[in-house]
């Protein structure tokens, strides 16, 4: 597998021979270093009076109505038949925040969730949440689809409600955060040790993803893995976690969504019936303040493990709502798919891989794109290595065809339907 960093996909190339087992390489960054620290952060909406509501947007799928209400962040959009739709409540931190862990155990244990430091984000969404029976009372209520999610930058909760049911999920969600009840601790950072064992541990690749990502960033906060490295798992207190929870789980650092057939209005004063109640946390969340250092020369990791050799190619790029991440969005979808050139040119053409893709993730404070392939039985991960940089140099080299940009133009459309 390799690992890249460069300012843009295709303008690296990596020196050295790759090896007959997996190789990742993170070659030496042509042209000016990207600024990650001078880019926008996520845009987030202007902050309005507490409780009053913000200017309406309409998006592709009707008006975007917004309140501040208490701290917490509500949007709706309203639209649909018969249901109120996604409900989603989200943290802003993740396990960029600097400990490890806790988020991943927060997670689990309060119902708006938002990423985890370290392995604490983890734990938020995986089980120590407030032990009041919420989720068996949502289902015989008619909800479906609860669930949640981590990530570097956020952790986020989210479940499908009825109409008729938005007000018994408003004041459920409201009262987990505003009396929250912690209950085995212990026994559930024992099952976030148990995820991190089947996530990265057991399979074949991911004790090297693992570590392939501590070298591609190696300053930012971004090296740190979701779920917590081993030893921080076990280190993790409870009067540690109620603090945690205490910081980030506050109503500042709170985005609620609410999607589906309601009106806003009756939504709002739900809203603000609810939500609004809360207080707002003491302590303000600290910001990260180290920013990734430019790359000065290749990075190269080679693993023998137990699968299929492949490659994969790592650049660093720009962070979320940056102008040029649209730019790299398209260019993964050019290379991507069974009708992208990475398929076309590399698995169908040469014929020296099966499967081949690639992806632009555009985080909080900074980005990477990726290029993946995966080797054909006969052929190894350096002609591999060497065929996706000669097919970002025809990109480079000559413009996209009008109906092959259209064609990934209604990719994007379709999606989101």
């Amino acid at each position: 597998m390799t690992d890249t960093n460069g300012p843009r996909p295709g303008e690296p190339q990596a020196g050295g021979a790759a090896p007959q087992e997996p190789t990742r390489v993170i070659p030496a960054p042509v042209g000016p270093p990207p600024v990650g620290a001078a880019y926008p952060a996520a845009g987030v909406p202007p902050v309005a009076t507490t409780g009053q509501p913000m200017p309406a947007r309409r998006s592709a799928h009707g008006p975007l109505v917004a309140w501040v209400l208490g701290g917490v962040l509500v949007a709706l959009l309203a639209g649909g038949v018969g249901f109120a739709g996604g409900f989603v409540v989200g943290h802003a931190v993740g396990s960029h925040n600097g400990d490890r862990s806790f988020s991943q155990l927060d997670n689990r244990r309060g119902p708006f969730g938002n990423g985890g430091n370290g392995g604490m984000g983890q734990w938020s969404n995986k089980g120590v949440r407030p032990d009041d029976g919420s989720g068996r009372r949502s289902g015989s209520q008619g909800g479906s689809g609860m669930n949640a999610f981590t990530s570097e930058d956020m952790t986020a909760y989210f479940v499908n409600v009825p109409a008729n049911k938005l007000e018994l999920w408003m004041w459920m969600e409201s009262d987990r955060i505003f009396h929250p009840v912690f209950r085995e601790f212990y026994a559930e950072r024992d099952v976030v040790f148990e995820e991190r064992r089947m996530r990265y541990e057991s399979t074949p690749l991911g004790k090297f993803e693992e570590q392939f990502n501590a070298m591609f960033w190696e300053a930012h906060p971004y090296h740190w893995p979701v779920v917590g490295w081993p030893s921080d798992i076990p280190a993790i207190s409870k009067a540690q976690a109620d603090a945690f929870y205490a910081t980030y789980y506050a109503p500042q650092n709170i985005t609620a969504i609410l999607v589906g057939d309601f009106k806003p209005a009756d939504a709002g004063r739900l809203a603000e019936k609810y939500l609004g109640r809360i207080p707002r946390g003491k302590t303000a969340a600290p910001d990260v303040v180290t920013m990734e250092v430019p790359q000065l020369a290749e990075k190269r990791m080679d693993a023998e493990a137990e699968t299929n050799p492949q490659v994969d190619i790592l650049w660093h790029t720009v962070p979320f709502e940056h102008r040029d991440s649209y730019a790299l969005e398209l260019l993964a979808q050019i290379l991507s798919t069974r009708t992208g050139r990475l398929y076309k040119g590399l698995v169908l053409g040469a014929q020296i891989a099966t499967d081949a893709s690639a992806s632009q993730d555009s985080r909080k404070w900074a980005g990477l794109f990726e290029v993946s392939a995966e080797a054909r039985e006969g052929h190894t991960p350096q002609e591999v290595e060497q065929g996706i940089y000669a097919e970002l140099e025809k990109l480079k080299n000559a413009e996209v065809p009008a109906e092959e940009l259209q064609k990934v133009k209604n990719n994007f459309a379709a999606a989101e339907f």
